[in-house]
């Protein structure tokens, strides 16, 4: 019956004849036959080239704080070592974890993973729907080494900041540690982790410098980023370590002070670019060592990372 509430009577009666009998019974004595339905899309989901799929989502009789994350793998299952840290530094932490394993009449096998998780600020919650993609999009991308997992991560949820976002961020610490910054990435992560506003105020101000769809002539651009700067400048009047606050008062100066980037251009098949790169007017960069150079060009990836230099 739930698989006709779902599907047409051909899908659902060649979806019963695969899955009526495969799953084992602590699995149907765990879940519902509603998320049965939802589990077998996703199973349908797999193939050879697509051989891992995920959902992240929260079970209506449980309370409210508490999320799950399935993994649907064919053949062998991710190990756990590889999983958690992912997890820990989207800012979630790992009740338990649940393995159900299915062989099907073609002796192929899939393994589902359902880790049960809760934010770790236990105060705080949040609408499934409101993070459930922005969650599932970076998992994913942080597993096929697209983004690095680190402390960053934390943003998505904390900040409402996509994996995209969080990689402008990342990007110009890495960059910070190239011109000698004394600042570790671990305490550049820790300090926007402290102050998700001024998180947010940072991308704002660098997607309102260069995003192309955002439609505003030249002086209407420079007068918001006037604005946003100095509204940028009035809240680190609440931050109280100087070590925070001159970490804050660099990304200002570093995003104003690029003057390109490739950030918004995509490749021939619409994909984001894998490297991040800024051209920057070495003068209005604070700090920089002797001599200048006149404009460097930083390039970032999780793979490589580099500054040419132009005289």
């Amino acid at each position: 019956q739930s698989l006709l509430k779902t599907f047409d009577e051909a899908t659902a009666n060649t979806l019963m004849n695969t899955y009526g009998h495969i799953f084992p019974s602590a699995y149907t004595d765990s879940f519902s036959p509603k998320l049965a339905v939802c589990d077998i899309t996703h199973l349908e989901a797999l193939s050879d080239g697509k051989p891992f799929v995920l959902h992240f989502y929260q079970d209506p009789r449980e309370v409210s704080d508490q999320y799950h994350l399935k993994l649907f793998q064919r053949n062998t299952p991710i190990p756990l070592s590889e999983i958690l840290p992912i997890i820990e530094y989207l800012g979630m932490q790992v009740l338990s974890e649940r393995p159900y394993y299915l062989t099907f009449p073609s002796g192929h096998k899939v393994c589902i993973s359902d880790f049960a998780l809760s934010y770790r600020e236990p105060q705080v919650s949040f609408e499934i729907d409101a993070i459930q993609e922005r969650f599932e999009a970076a998992f994913l991308h942080i597993w096929l080494g697209e983004v690095e997992s680190d402390k960053f991560n934390q943003l998505i949820l904390s900040a409402g900041l996509t994996w995209r976002q969080v990689s402008i961020l990342r990007a110009y610490a890495k960059y910070f540690k190239q011109i000698g910054l004394p600042f570790s990435q671990e305490y550049i992560e820790t300090a926007f982790v402290r102050h998700t506003t001024i998180a947010q105020a940072c991308v704002t101000l660098f997607e309102t410098r260069f995003n192309p769809a955002l439609v505003f002539n030249k002086t209407t651009r420079l007068q918001r980023v006037k604005h946003l700067t100095l509204e940028l400048f009035r809240a680190l009047n609440a931050v109280t370590n100087l070590d925070e606050d001159k970490i804050f008062r660099h990304y200002i100066s570093v995003i104003n002070a690029t003057l390109r980037t490739n950030f918004y251009q995509r490749d021939p098949e619409g994909r984001v670019k894998p490297t991040i790169s800024f051209k920057l007017n070495s003068r209005e960069i604070p700090g920089l060592p002797k001599p200048y150079p006149l404009y460097e060009i930083y390039v970032y990836s999780p793979r490589l990372e580099g500054v040419h230099l132009r005289g």
